[in-house]
């Protein structure tokens, strides 16, 4: 991304239908950042082409550090396992199919067989 305001969620939803996986990556706090903003963006406009769940690589959950301490970033390692464990990534087996009818409804569908 080459900006965070305006967020080019454009450019998100295409690598996500591209790819079918996501991972953000921050130097801040996981809850409440810019990478919580942008999975959930991913989540909420290209959910369906998800084949993974969207990874979060952030800083470390403790009181930022004065001095940027290469230990609290996100270092390659971190990354790369995120990365690895997307990719890796399989469903459950007893996770739930989809029907053709999830796939053609244009709305959730509660009644099968209304469509």
């Amino acid at each position: 991304l080459r900006t965070l305001r305006p967020l080019d969620t454009e450019t998100l939803v295409a690598s996500v239908k591209k790819t079918g996986r996501a991972v953000a990556i921050e130097e801040g706090w996981q809850q409440n950042g810019v990478g919580a903003e942008v999975a959930a963006r991913i989540m909420e406009q290209a959910f369906d082409y998800l084949t993974a769940p969207v990874g979060q690589v952030a800083g470390f959950d403790t009181p930022y550090p004065y001095v940027q301490d290469k230990v609290y970033l996100p270092g390659a390692n971190r990354i790369v396992a995120a990365c690895v464990q997307a990719l890796n990534y399989r469903p459950h087996p007893l996770a739930p199919k989809l029907s053709p009818c999830d796939l053609t409804c244009c709305a959730p569908c509660w009644a099968p067989w209304a469509c």
